[in-house]
Parts: C-alpha cells; structure tokens; sequence
C-alpha cells in the first residue's frame, strides 16, 4: 500500500453481494462526476468454481484511493443474483447438524462401534458446531501491478508468489515467465494471501487501461468477500463397558470442502480428514469415522491451521466431557482415549495415515510426544489443583503439521462473559531452529485461538455476508488478552514440525472446558460470545 509507480492510477472494486451473482444494469453517472474518478468498468463476471478468479463487479479508476472510494459509493447498481443468492448460514449451520445424527461414508473403521455403542453399559453423546469464519488480516489486500509491452509486474503481499504468477498470466493472458511477482511485507496472512484474487483484479484493470494499477480493499471488502473458513458440525459418541473401559468411538463430520474453491466437491477431503479424525491415536477396539457432504454458499479457502480448528474443538471438547462423565480429570482421560506410548500404524488408523505429506518414518505420529507435552503442560500450569477462587483451567492438547501442542488457560467470569488471566502452551516440535520466533508464533496463536473461540462468526443471508468490519467481526483486543502466556518447548528430538499453525486448535476447546468448570455451562457451539 505504501508503493508507487509515475502515472499510477488506483481502484477499488464494488462485488456482487452473493458469489456467483452478476452486474444485471450499473448507472456510473454520479460516479463519473466524482473528482479524480478517470473511468469506471465493468469487470469480468465470475465463471465455473472460484479458483482464483477476481469476483467481478464494477470497478472505479482514479487518480487518489480516496476519489476511488468515493466513486464507488456513488454507483449505482442492480444485482443478478446468482446460484447462492437464497443460502442462509443459519438454516445451512443447522442442516449440518442434522446431517451429522444420520450415518455417512466410513473413512476409518476399526472393529465395529455401531454395535458396540448399541451393547455398551454407558454411552455419551455430543454434537459441536463452528461457523464460518473470517482471515482478517490487519493489512486487508492491496496490490499494484503494471501491464506493459507483453510483461507484467506485481508487487503484492501474497503467502504463494508462484501461484501468483500463474494466476495473473491467466489473467491477462501472458505466459508465466512474463510475469515477474515482487513479495512484500505481509500486513497479516493467515491463508488469505495465499489466494491472489485481487492481484488478479489489478492485473485485469492495468491490461485494461495501460496505466499501473494501486489495487485496494477496505476493511468492509475484506470481510464481506474474502475466503472463508469452514463451518462444521461434528457429532462424536463414546461407548464404555461395565468396567468403564473405551470399547467405541464414533465420529461423524460434515463441512464443505476446500475442493469447492476448485471443483464442484461438497465431500470433504482425505487430507481434510486426516488433521484430527483419522490420525487421532485411539486405543479403542471399535472405531468409526463417517463423513457426510456439506455445500458450500461462499468461497472456501485455508486459513490458520485449517480444519485442525474444527476437529480440535469438537474432540478436545468431548474428551472433556467424558472425563467429566467418569470422574477423571481431562488430561488423564485424553491419555486413555490415545493409548499408551507407541507410533502410530496405518492398521490403527483404518489404513489411513495422512500427516500431512510427511514420510511417516521420519515423521511418525508418536503417541509419546504427546503424552509428554500433556505431562509438561499439567506441570506448569499445576493443572491438578484447580485455578483457586473464581478462576477455572480448561485444558486441551492436538498434534498437527508435525508439532504437540497441549495448553491450558485459566478462566474468569467477568459479568457473564469468559474473561482469560493466564494461558500455559507446552510444545514439541522437534528442532527449534529460531527459539524466539516459534515462542512468539505461540503467542500470536493463542491470541489467534481466543478470537476464533470468544467472537469468530460468519453468517450469511441471502446469500451475502452480514459482518462487514471489526465492530461485528471483533478480534480479541489487548483488554481481553491474558496477562500472561507461559510457553515451553519440550524437546523430543525429531526432525522439525510446523510452528505457524499448530498452537491455535488447542486454544477453544481449552477456553470452552474452563468456561464449563467455571460456571456449569457446556457450549458445545462457537463463538462463546455472550456466553
């Protein structure tokens, strides 16, 4: 946003409310007469899945953002709504959820839980939900690119610059190596820069003019037209015998796919899959993991530690809840759910073992890692002996990308709302290579968490998004955040795993246990805002 380039025109974008809608009659009269305003055009409609593809609309040239702007909001324009324009997130959410009492298709199977459930001397069953949720990173989008005798030149704060590349030649029809893509300064990422839609805007428009093109989102574009991350619903049942031992474990998903953005996929992935459901070590003889199709109403796209964050929360939350049922404290109960010490075999996870594209000899799912990160957490943070008055510790532990993560946060109730003091975080992540960077990344991830657990939500009506800036999309701000977080790396030894995204699943399940010690109350449904 802070470049520049001799004759340098900027423009911002007026989108269809609802993806796939279209431009049906503009009237740019009064937005011609703004000052600055040099031209107004009309944008290529949005074909086939999203991809990368700019969304189309009706775009607003000037000589200074500000006229930019200013044109925008004197158009006039009428809407053709496209294939989405009816969806509604509330009856969609709820569809999912009623999805997800019914059975899909199995994806790991282990013995036979459905009949093991039926036969068990006690059953616990739960359902959790996460809405749709928002990237918003603190730099929204901004680009400028200049199309000039057959090249191209981008400098954008994108998190793929290849993928950039190819995406822009597209756009205006250059063979890849015509275009060069200069990485900036990210502003904030987070998955939402990984998806160069609005380079694709600009590149669209300088080819279109002849003039370099300063490209820029406000807030409200950002939040009402980005990539989204998934909602879910996931329902799990355990099974105990007469002796109180583990004899079934049932999980049933339903959320769209990022295969959405690229096809007309409504099955979530095996990868998808494999970031909780299938790679949870299970020391249960009957297992059974079904998934159920979900449409998707707006763009999917990754974003910080992906569907980790769903998986995370509704497993974390029910190993809660059966520790509670057994009179058993959670990290011990989670202990029993994974089993004893081992590595991980694809015969325990139904022949399905996905870790994230990583050789499972140099980068086994070891059962023991985790046991250790619990054991160090528990430590610390003296988990055991309560939070003392008016404070309640909520515990949760996940493994993603390669990293264990167990953390515990010490709650408050501040006038019926969670209010976080302290959150403890124990990590193996094999080799450490910057100590300073990955304790920050830990930080940042548990501020990350708590946004997504406290106010992450969005809901969609008629197909368009209703949040549109940071007064509906809060983030967790300094007054909210814990006065303390106490990271530790636990070394194990193993090759290097992800430092990025790991910490932010334990997060909510952690903050949504604590809040049920605190005051009685399961919320088995995100965000727990006004709880």
């Amino acid at each position: 946003a802070d470049l520049g380039l001799p004759g340098m025109l900027f423009a911002v974008v007026r989108r269809p409310p609802d993806v796939h809608g279209a431009v049906d009659a503009v009237d740019d009269t009064l937005a011609r007469a703004v000052p600055g305003v040099v031209d107004v055009l009309e944008m290529r409609k949005l074909r086939g899945a999203p991809m990368f593809q700019a969304l189309g609309g009706v775009a607003v040239v000037a000589t200074n953002t500000w006229a930019a702007m200013r044109g925008r909001d004197a158009l006039d324009v009428v809407w053709k709504p496209g294939a989405n324009a009816g969806a509604s997130s509330a009856e969609d959410l709820a569809s999912l959820r009623e999805a997800v009492q019914g059975s899909g298709r199995p994806k790991r199977v282990m013995g036979d839980a459905d009949r093991a459930l039926a036969e068990a001397a006690q059953t616990v069953s739960a359902t959790y939900t996460i809405p749709h949720l928002a990237h918003v990173p603190m730099e929204p989008p901004a680009c400028l690119v200049w199309v000039q005798r057959g090249r191209c030149e981008v400098w954008a704060p994108v998190q793929a610059p290849q993928r950039t590349r190819n995406v822009v030649a597209a756009a205006v029809g250059l063979p890849p190596h015509a275009v060069t893509v200069n990485q900036t300064l990210l502003g904030g990422g987070f998955g939402r820069k990984s998806k160069p839609d609005f380079v694709a805007e600009a590149a669209w428009l300088s080819k279109k003019t002849g003039k370099p093109i300063r490209l820029q989102w406000d807030r409200t574009d950002d939040v009402r037209h980005g990539y989204y991350h998934a909602c879910s619903a996931q329902r799990l049942d355990a099974g105990f015998d007469g002796g109180g031992r583990l004899v079934a474990w049932r999980h049933r998903l339903a959320s769209p796919t990022i295969l959405s953005t690229f096809l007309p996929a409504t099955t979530m992935a095996g990868f998808e899959l494999g970031m909780g459901p299938l790679d949870l070590g299970l020391d249960v003889p009957n297992v059974r993991v079904e998934v159920l199709p979900a449409r998707s109403a707006l763009r999917v796209g990754w974003m910080r530690a992906v569907q980790n964050v769903n998986s995370a929360f509704a497993i974390q939350s029910f190993v809660d809840e059966l520790a509670r049922v057994r009179g058993v404290s959670a990290p011990e109960m989670l202990k029993t759910v994974l089993g004893p010490p081992r590595v991980l075999t694809e015969e325990e996870t139904g022949g399905r073992l996905q870790n994230y594209g990583h050789d499972s000899k140099t980068h086994p799912i070891d059962i023991g890692r985790w046991h250790s990160v619990i054991d160090d957490v528990v430590a610390r943070s003296e988990y055991e002996a309560g939070g003392g008055e008016g404070v309640a510790l909520g515990f949760a532990a996940h493994a993603s990308f390669g990293t264990y993560v167990a953390a515990v946060v010490a709650l408050r109730d501040e006038d019926g709302r969670p209010r976080l003091d302290e959150v403890w975080v124990s990590v193996d992540a094999g080799q450490i290579m910057n100590p300073d960077r990955a304790h920050a990344q830990m930080e940042g991830a548990v501020v990350f968490g708590a946004s997504i657990a406290l106010h992450g939500e969005i809901t969609y009506a008629d197909g368009a998004v209703q949040q549109s800036n940071f007064h509906d999309f809060p983030v967790l701000r300094m007054n909210e955040s814990p006065r303390a977080v106490h990271v530790e790396f636990v070394s194990s030894g193993g090759l290097p795993g992800g430092i990025g995204e790991p910490g932010v699943p334990p997060i909510a399940p952690a903050i949504a246990n604590a809040w049920h010690t605190l005051t009685g109350v399961r919320r088995r449904d995100l965000p727990l805002r006004g709880a």
